[in-house]
This record gives C-alpha cells, structure tokens and sequence, in this order.
C-alpha cells in the first residue's frame, strides 16, 4: 500500500469531486446483512478506478486500483464469514458478486439498456 500512497495522494481531490456525487456519500458501514448489502463497492471501484488511471502515470494508476479492489475483496470476505457464522441469512448478492472466482470489475458493473428510437417518416 505504501507505494501507492503518492497516486492516491494525487488523486484524492478528483475521487472526491467525481465519485462522491455519481456514487452518494460515504455511510459508516452498519454490521447487519442489510447493511453488507448497501455498501456502494462496486460503483465505488469503477469511479475510483477511471480515476486513477488517469490522473496516475504509467502503470501506478492500475496497480492502485487493483490493490483497493483486492483489499475490497479481502475486507468483503471477512465481513461475510463473520456475518454467516451469526445469522443463517443468505450473503447479500452486491457482496457475492466481488466474491466470484474469476471476479473482473467489468463483469459486475450494471448494463445499461438502449432503446432504438423510432423515426416516423
């Protein structure tokens, strides 16, 4: 992490302009399958990595993005043995799905659905 302190030092204020209005503000994370479950990773992680690779040179930017993604994943799955171990409640499917096997951040991100416009002559 310490390597990537100057890029993320670098990129902070643009993180904060940027992500915080498309992904909502932070909210302290509430221990409760509900509260798992409205964690904005994802969107976070999309924002935060467009960010980074932009603002930080060479390859800095996507190894920084790929180390908080990683720590992400590493903090998800911890959250969820400890919530399983005290409930028989399922895991919330937005953190199953940066628990996947081959877990790419493109494959999670949402479609967006294009409708063909219609032109009458």
């Amino acid at each position: 992490m310490l390597q990537h302190l100057p890029c993320y030092a670098k990129s902070a204020p643009a993180l904060i302009r940027h992500c915080r209005p498309r992904c909502g503000g932070y909210k302290a994370l509430v221990h409760t399958q509900d509260g798992y479950s409205q964690r904005q990773l994802l969107c976070d992680h999309t924002c935060s990595t467009f960010i980074l690779k932009r603002l930080c040179p060479d390859e800095t930017g996507v190894a920084a993005a790929k180390y908080l993604l990683e720590f992400t994943r590493l903090q998800v799955d911890y959250w969820m043995k400890d919530f399983t171990k005290q409930s028989k409640s399922r895991v919330p499917m937005t953190c199953r799905k940066v628990q996947c096997k081959d877990f790419k951040l493109a494959n999670c991100r949402s479609q967006q659905r294009y409708r063909k416009r219609v032109i009458d002559n």
